[in-house]
């Protein structure tokens, strides 16, 4: 992993040379290793690198280059095995780094590299033929990249804090805005901070002294549906590509640590590791509780360790490592809000005890909720489309799973969904409600509302980021996410229905596909452990330190939210009355993010 900066100076004022030794200081956090940089009289390159794979340990005293090309790339390529061949190169492929087959690439195929490129990705490459500044992200912006531009002067880095003072009050309302309406999730190109933006995911952009253009180069609703004629098909096809996800993600120059609960998502990445790799050495992390019977998933767990005959794996006890632990100190200082942010204490721990046995790479299961799309509401589609005898199947499989009659599930799930829209938000006043409402809503192309959803779904999995470069990477690990893989991404997002949710079951087709791979105990389990007793604890013990901000949030000051209504809220969970859980817990991790930068009378 790296962190990249630089900067093009399209008028030649040269106020940006001296800057670049300090963008680089601020970014060796983020890649301690080795540094290297750059620079003519306009234009600079800076990359800070964290060696996590065997190809990138020899250290680099200057960028990427050959030609005409100068390059930083913050990046790892899972197709490489595709590519070297492409590229002519047959032998001695284990001598070259993820970065110089990413330039050669672009030697090659200029632009539309980025389109043959499977894995994560940032990068920045100079032209000096062209006098072009080419700056990229990958489809599923695993890798960040911020920039300002003011007309002639062109600046970017991994992280705002190189390019913008952070400590400062210049705020793009609209984005406090986006992040309540889409539930503590970021859009896809603004930041906290007036005139800092944020590369897109799945686009590149170019400068030079005639253009500035951003452009994207993928988009998720314009990939191709997957049809098969029989299950059997589909379980191939997932377990293909499932398998290449995460047998890519095994390079390593260290073990492999897998954070593992006892759920279908992180065991199935357990599994696979574990068949791909037999020999190396994947060890498990998991939180496992003594007191809180009802969130401990050691017998899960034990299934796994059994089936693969593991005897080295860590328990993390987890029942003080509540949220918000020792506020206000409760996590690191962040250019934005997150939600993971809140669990720091229980995220450090298990990454912590992954550094203590030289983990230099963590898989997390993070985002398997997403790509499989579930939402009771998925009932609703039948009866769009008149299937009402699978519809009342389907009604009644959901009436019996969660406890409820019948006629509430046809009403609630089926009926509602088609008859009425949200008309008001929990926590965002009126005019902030309607205004993200059509930024969002109406700016959707994607027609038929399952589709959608399944969109909304996948462009929710962005909380990934505070993990990996906030705990993770000041481990010394890098953290990769096997079901943010581009190609299983876009295929989960356009197999049918039937292939996600079956029957009230989620995940049929994980379920299926990993037979004999995956517990039995796990493939048929039906319920998800709730860890809700760690922010109801977090809320008991901070409480004297929370209680005088939430009298008087910004938030309400900034007049964006109901007055009293956060404060309300936040008081029912610390009883454990949870309801309108996302909206809120948004709202509470963004007002805690503000209060580090903005001043506030409070009692």
């Amino acid at each position: 992993m790296s962190a990249i900066c630089g900067f093009y100076d399209t008028e030649k004022r040269k106020d940006y040379r001296l800057k670049l030794p300090e963008m680089l200081k601020i970014l060796q956090f983020w890649g301690p290793d080795w540094q290297s940089c750059w620079n003519e009289d306009h234009v600079g390159l800076g990359q800070a690198t964290l060696v996590t794979v065997p190809e990138a340990k020899r250290e680099m005293n200057s960028v990427f280059q050959t030609n005409h090309l100068r390059m930083v790339a913050d990046c790892r390529i899972d197709n490489r095995e595709e590519l070297l061949p492409q590229l002519g190169i047959t032998a001695g492929q284990d001598l070259f780094s993820d970065e110089e087959i990413l330039l050669y690439s672009y030697l090659k195929w200029g632009e539309t590299c980025v389109s043959r490129i499977v894995g994560d990705f940032a990068f920045a490459l100079w032209d000096e033929k062209r006098k072009e500044l080419f700056c990229a992200r990958d489809p599923l912006g695993m890798r960040p990249l911020y920039y300002k531009w003011d007309g002639s002067v062109f600046v970017f880095a991994s992280q705002i804090r190189a390019i913008h003072p952070t400590l400062t009050s210049d705020w793009n309302m609209d984005y406090f805005v986006d992040y309540l309406y889409l539930r503590g999730n970021s859009t896809d190109h603004s930041t906290p901070f007036q005139g800092v933006y944020r590369l897109p995911r799945g686009s590149y952009v170019k400068v030079s002294e005639k253009e500035f253009t951003v452009k994207s180069y993928w988009s998720l609703e314009n990939t191709k549906s997957v049809e098969y004629r029989n299950d059997r098909d589909y379980d191939e096809h997932f377990r293909d590509i499932f398998f290449k996800a995460v047998r890519s993600r095994l390079r390593s120059i260290g073990p492999v640590s897998v954070i593992m609960s006892g759920g279908l998502d992180s065991t199935s990445i357990f599994s696979v590791a574990k068949c791909s790799a037999p020999d190396k050495d994947i060890f498990p992390v998991s939180a496992v509780f003594d007191r809180y019977k009802e969130s401990d998933e050691r017998d899960y767990i034990q299934m796994v360790l059994d089936q693969y005959k593991i005897n080295d794996n860590e328990f993390v006890i987890s029942d003080d490592l509540y949220m918000l632990k020792d506020y206000p100190e409760y996590s690191p200082s962040t250019d934005e809000p997150s939600l993971p942010q809140l669990s720091y204490a229980l995220n450090y721990q298990l990454y912590q005890r992954a550094a203590k046995r030289k983990a230099k790479v963590a898989l997390q299961g993070y985002a398997g909720d997403e790509i499989f799309g579930f939402h009771r509401n998925y009932i609703s589609d039948y009866l769009r489309k008149l299937r009402l005898f699978r519809f009342m199947r389907e009604a009644g499989q959901l009436a019996k799973c969660y406890n409820e009659t019948m006629l509430n599930a046809v009403i609630d799930y089926g009926l509602k969904p088609l008859l009425f829209e949200e008309k008001e938000h929990p926590v965002l006043l009126p005019k902030y409600f309607n205004e993200a409402k059509q930024r969002f809503v109406e700016g959707y192309s994607i027609y038929d509302p399952v589709r959608r959803a399944q969109y909304e779904y996948i462009n929710r999995a962005r909380n990934f980021s505070f993990v990996q470069h906030y705990v993770s990477e000041a481990l010394g690990m890098e953290t990769r996410y096997p079901f943010l893989d581009q190609r299983l991404v876009e295929f989960m997002y356009n197999v049918p229905l039937e292939q996600k949710i079956k029957e009230a079951q989620t995940k049929v087709l994980l379920r299926r596909a990993l037979k004999g791979i995956l517990p039995d105990g796990i493939a048929s389990r039906q319920t998800k452990t709730s860890h809700d007793h760690l922010l109801f604890d977090g809320l008991k013990h901070e409480w004297n330190h929370l209680y005088p901000i939430l009298r008087k949030p910004v938030l309400e000051e900034m007049g964006l939210i109901y007055q009293g209504r956060l404060l309300n809220q936040i008081t029912l969970y610390r009883h454990g009355q949870l309801s309108n859980g996302m909206q809120f817990y948004a709202a509470l991790s963004l007002e805690l993010w503000l209060r580090k930068y903005v001043k506030s009378e409070v009692a």
